[in-house]
């Protein structure tokens, strides 16, 4: 029962940076306006991922999750934080941070073009890929840096589902996500 609860704790801890790249995106929405540019138009306006997804939002995506992982090595170093991680992160280069966010997006950029190609509207459901392409991204992403064991991988993924669908139902009750998932 322990080892499972660690385990837990530990994935969730490994999510943070994609977690913080995530929701990024929703908590700069309303800021920026000069980098409210499609992601489509970018890439020749094709309409592949839908107008909502836009270079702010990758660009502070990026951002949050690099700096999450920043905050991440500087806690490290407090004793309960060291049991905290998979691997040490004052030794692991801050590109883990960078591509952990961009992973985060690419993965969501991924799930929101395949919704676009099957014709489900944005912001509509698509369980469980909605809770977990941000954690599938982060993961492939960042594998240059860390090779997760199946074990690990599985956890996140189940962490990741269950903190997304959690935030995201909390954002939607606060008026901060039009929609829940």
């Amino acid at each position: 029962m322990w080892e499972t609860g660690t385990l837990v704790i530990q994935c969730a801890w490994y999510l943070l940076p994609m977690g913080f790249a995530n929701i990024a995106p929703v908590l700069v929405r309303d800021h920026f306006p000069f980098l409210a540019i499609p992601v489509d138009r970018v890439l020749g306006g094709r309409g592949i991922f839908g107008s909502h997804k836009t270079v702010r939002g990758i660009v502070f995506g990026v951002l949050f999750g690099a700096t999450g992982f920043a905050w991440q090595q500087q806690v490290s170093v407090l004793p309960w934080a060291r049991e905290l991680g998979f691997f040490a992160y004052r030794d692991m280069s801050l590109w883990f941070g960078f591509s952990a966010g961009l992973g985060a997006l690419l993965g969501d950029l991924f799930r929101s073009a395949i919704k676009r190609r099957v014709r489900i509207r944005p912001g509509g459901r698509f369980v469980p890929f909605d809770q977990i392409d941000y954690v599938v991204g982060g993961i492939l992403l960042t594998l240059p840096f860390f090779q997760p064991s199946l074990r690990v991988v599985l956890g996140t993924l189940l962490v990741g589902f269950v903190l997304h669908a959690t935030t995201s139902g909390l954002a939607y009750v606060l008026g901060m996500k039009r929609d829940r998932w």
